[in-house]
């Protein structure tokens, strides 16, 4: 399925192109107690089929225009680190590194989820969100 991109989307990709820039929604949430991994995997790909627009690439299309395109079936990715031995200030470079990271609104990306493993019941769950979305 394919749709043109709004105003607000435009502007984004306008400014990343120009700026070098880019534009991201970061979340971190420190969880304590065990964190069952099979079940977060489950919850995200429900929220990913639930909602297109986390499913969208943005692209250029035949007439040199931005479009949205959905994909029906995206595989995401969650990246697993394990920091049991790790101090304050190394979960936090990891973190700022990871929101750091581009995300590539070509290519279904708008959307990553990482998992930092402290101990057996210390989580830390981070996602990171285009800003388009």
């Amino acid at each position: 399925m394919e749709f043109p991109i709004s105003l607000n989307q435009e502007r984004y990709v306008f400014s990343e192109k120009v700026t070098g820039n880019f534009y991201a929604l970061p979340v971190s949430l420190r969880i304590n107690g065990l964190l069952e991994i099979d079940r977060l995997k489950k919850g995200i790909s429900f929220l990913l089929n639930k909602h297109e627009m986390l499913r969208c690439s943005i692209k250029v299309n035949d007439q040199a225009k931005y479009t949205n395109i959905i994909d029906p079936d995206i595989d995401f990715k969650l990246d697993m680190r394990s920091l049991k031995d790790a101090n304050n200030e190394a979960i936090c470079k990891e973190i700022e590194d990871y929101f750091f990271q581009k995300i590539d609104y070509t290519a279904n990306e708008l959307v990553k989820f990482q998992v930092l493993e402290l101990s057996q019941n210390e989580t830390i769950f981070t996602f990171s969100a285009h800003h388009t979305v």
